[in-house]
């Protein structure tokens, strides 16, 4: 109302600019979520992961503990190599980074907007026509970014060669750990048919 806008300047904001702002706040809030959750299990699984094969390894405990301490950890691989797979597939950290980007650039031009600074000091009318050409300018950028982005991740579902260190070191750390899970639960398959074999003998004897 202090603005003094006229009724169909009031609906081509709220139906535009609000609506783009809440949309954008919506998106950074769920990317922000993700990317978050991703990175703290790549992060602290992984350091599970290594601190349970240590202990396996120099066997501190009893079979039961270590048959624990196996599947736990091939479990944590598992999540953590999913979680660094569709951090990168789709992008979640740049989109991350983007949507906070954009939505502080859509507030900023609100904020320069109802104060009527640098480029919006001047009547009312123009400053009307100017701010929703800005919105609608910064909205179709943003969509040539995300459409860049978006295949730029179907680029990476499709590659099938192993990923470079620089942008996946993480997933080299996974499948070393999975490599090292695996070769231990090797170990205790090989170790269980060795029992049974030693279980086995004394019927044979007997029979």
């Amino acid at each position: 109302e202090a603005l003094h806008l006229d009724p169909i300047e009031k609906t081509l904001i709220v139906n535009r600019y609000v609506h783009l702002v809440t949309t954008t706040r919506r998106d950074s809030s769920w990317t922000t979520i993700l990317f978050l959750t991703f990175t703290n299990m790549i992060t602290i699984g992984g350091v599970i992961i290594v601190a349970f094969l240590t202990l396996e390894k120099v066997a501190l405990f009893g079979e039961q503990v270590s048959q624990a301490l196996f599947w736990t950890s091939l479990s944590l691989s598992i999540s953590v190599t999913i979680a660094n797979k569709l951090l990168y597939s789709f992008n979640i950290a740049k989109k991350y980074l983007f949507n906070g980007v954009l939505l502080a650039k859509y507030e900023s031009e609100g904020w320069l907007f109802l104060a009527g600074t640098g480029k919006y000091n001047v009547d009312m009318s123009t400053r009307t026509r100017l701010f929703l050409d800005r919105i609608e300018k910064i909205y179709i950028k943003s969509i040539e970014i995300m459409t860049t982005m978006d295949g730029a991740a179907a680029n990476n579902k499709e590659q099938t060669s192993r990923p470079d260190d620089s942008a996946h070191g993480g997933l080299h750390s996974s499948q070393t750990i999975n490599d090292s899970i695996l070769a231990t639960g090797s170990k205790h398959v090989a170790a269980q048919h060795a029992d049974s074999a030693a279980v086995s003998v004394p019927d044979n004897v007997v029979n």
